[in-house]
């Protein structure tokens, strides 16, 4: 990938300003939101990726407006790409701790996994990932040369890959899951399911989006638009937060372990 600049903007454009500041807006906004909710629905740990993962939002597009002004430095450029290309692996994390919380609720016999190894597994993958893509956003960062940038690059591609993969046999996960439970009853359980499929559908769109932007390398015909940037990411990782402050796991599931295993053992259904 020969095309990687070392010495003049790394955008490929002048970064709009006024677009990182509003992403910075939205950002706070779900993430104060989460943070209030997971106050009044204590104990609810589980949502604290989600409120980690907007504020890496936050953090990278306030890195992105320093990087507008040094446009041509490799450390704030690597930087803000690090923060927004990493937040979304928390967010999918959250995803799937949540669906493991659906199934105990309902009833394990549904899942064709068992619940204590959907989160291993899943986040495992998740890790994984984020190690590959964190090993690749430090290269683009300490990068001093095109062949570094390129095995910056490189890893990011195979990172997101991954996450494609992990985020599409979650979401076949859980459809199998809710074809099994289908009979159980209940309109909340329900429509935790469709925000957590709007959610995982977002991410795995968003990762889609940067590993064709990534493959074509820097300076490419999707990397020089800010507008994909903007509606294939910024958008999409802001929805598969936002939808769970608008139907919250706390107000969809039973609090207490006791209340999950009644609620699972009196709707007990063969699939």
């Amino acid at each position: 990938m020969s095309n990687i600049p070392t010495d003049r903007n790394l955008f490929g454009y002048d970064p709009s300003i006024a677009a990182a500041a509003v992403a910075m807006i939205v950002f706070l906004v779900t993430g104060v939101a989460h943070s209030v909710q997971m106050y009044l629905h204590r104990p609810c740990g589980y949502m604290l990726l989600m409120v980690i993962g907007a504020f890496w939002e936050l953090i990278g597009f306030g890195m992105r407006i320093n990087a507008a002004s040094h446009s041509s430095s490799a450390t704030w450029f690597g930087a803000q790409q690090s923060m927004l290309i990493l937040a979304p692996v928390l967010i999918a994390a959250g995803d799937y701790m949540i669906l493991t919380r659906i199934i105990r609720h309902i009833g394990v016999e549904f899942s064709p996994v068992n619940p204590k190894y959907v989160a291993p597994i899943f986040v495992g993958m998740d890790i994984l990932s984020f190690a590959i893509q964190g090993g690749g956003s430090a290269a683009l960062i300490m990068a001093k040369d095109v062949a570094t940038l390129n095995f910056g690059l490189n890893s990011l591609i195979a990172g997101l890959v991954l996450q494609v993969f992990s985020i599409a046999c979650f979401l076949l996960l859980a459809v199998i899951f809710q074809r099994r439970a289908r009979a159980v009853p209940g309109t909340k359980w329900r429509r935790l399911m469709i925000m957590l499929y709007v959610s995982a559908a977002f991410i795995l769109i968003r990762s889609i989006y940067r590993v064709a932007e990534f493959a074509q390398g820097f300076l490419s015909s999707i990397s020089t638009i800010e507008g994909l940037l903007y509606t294939f990411d910024t958008a999409a990782i802001f929805i598969a937060i936002a939808v769970f402050n608008i139907v919250h796991p706390a107000d969809s599931l039973v609090a207490s372990k006791e209340a999950d295993n009644v609620y699972a053992k009196s709707n007990k259904i063969n699939p």
